[in-house]
């Protein structure tokens, strides 16, 4: 898997906990398109996980440097993958929190967003 651009120039400026389908199939991409274009590359996001299932989500994000498909099913029937590499890294907080605040604390750091579901 390759992103379409040179991640070594993306920066984090996002920090987002509850990295689920929802973040990845929508803020993610967004900023990946954003990227392509040359533009946003100082908003990258690193993700936040805070659940024990989180742990999950780290292993197979940071198992393929942050990488992962969005595949687009249009009504015509036709579809478009494309590899998103808007997330440049990813902290499980419950075993790492002082990164946590490290990163929240960043003057690079200007959002900090979440999405998650009721448990």
């Amino acid at each position: 898997m390759k992103s379409a651009y040179d991640r070594s120039t993306i920066t984090p400026g996002i920090v987002h906990f509850g990295v689920g389908n929802f973040h990845r199939a929508h803020q993610a991409v967004y900023l990946d398109q954003l990227m392509r274009q040359g533009k946003a590359l100082d908003w990258g996001i690193c993700g936040v996980g805070v659940m024990p299932g989180d742990s999950a989500m780290r292993d197979a994000l940071l198992g393929q440097d942050c990488l992962y498909t969005v595949t687009l099913k249009y009504p015509d029937g036709t579809s478009e993958t494309s590899t998103i590499g808007s997330i440049v890294d990813y902290v499980f907080a419950t075993e790492d929190r002082q990164t946590v605040l490290e990163i929240m604390a960043s003057p690079k750091t200007r959002i900090v967003s979440l999405t998650g579901s009721p448990r």
